[in-house]
């Protein structure tokens, strides 16, 4: 079941179960939180619940740059690919998170690689 709490003038929404972690986030409305809260518990009931917590602290920046090191050096055309990924990472699509990455965003990723 959920809890909420009014904390520094948002309301914050506790959903609370066994077997699972925690699960908070804020609103500015009540019924924001009440909505969210009923959709979060069911996707729980319905084991369809996904946590978003690390897309949204993970930029694409952050991928390229692990893809980088890990990936890269087994291509065969690695050289190009690191001039490719450099130049991406210069571009401003790099500073969004994965969870605000859209497909109409997308549509620049295939314009600079294909």
């Amino acid at each position: 079941m959920a809890t909420f709490r009014n904390r520094t003038g948002k309301w914050q929404a506790r959903i609370r179960r066994h077997g699972h972690k925690d699960i908070t986030k804020s609103f500015i409305t009540l019924q924001d939180a009440e909505k969210w809260a009923r959709q979060t518990e069911v996707d729980l009931d319905k084991h369809s619940y996904r946590s978003n917590t690390l897309a949204e602290k993970t930029a694409l920046k952050d991928l390229v740059e692990r893809y980088m090191p890990e990936v890269t050096p087994t291509m065969r055309s690695v050289k190009a690919d690191t001039i490719r990924l450099n130049a991406l990472l210069r571009k401003p699509i790099c500073q969004i998170n994965m969870l605000a990455l859209t497909s109409s965003k997308n549509i620049f990723l295939k314009k600079f690689f294909y």
